[in-house]
């Protein structure tokens, strides 16, 4: 088990975490909409090709492991969806752990 820890200068990777709101139309209905929970800095590595498989993906390039430790009190939850890039990931898994968050996210294509 690698207990190296992640020097606050690789946290330099911005990301948005954002959600899914029911919202009313002002008609009577509603529809959804999403809404930037937070912004935070966080390390990014692509994962290989056998962690990719594991979260049922044939490419290692659509899954990454997103690291920060900046979310201690924040309730991130797996309907969540996070954007780095202008690119969009889905949160297939949190890891919580004393110091940091990883969030594995694979990317929608």
């Amino acid at each position: 088990m690698n207990n190296k820890k992640t020097g606050a200068g690789q946290y330099n990777k911005l990301i948005q975490i954002w959600r899914i709101t029911n919202t009313e139309d002002g008609q009577g209905g509603g529809t959804e909409s999403s809404k930037n929970v937070i912004s935070v800095y966080c390390s990014k590595d692509a994962m290989s090709g056998d962690k990719a498989l594991t979260y049922g993906q044939l490419s290692a390039q659509r899954v990454h492991k997103f690291r920060t430790r900046y979310l201690r009190n924040m309730e991130i939850k797996n309907s969540d969806f996070l954007k780095y890039d202008g690119r969009e990931f889905i949160i297939k898994e949190l890891i919580w752990n004393s110091s940091e968050v990883t969030i594995i996210g694979i990317e929608k294509i």
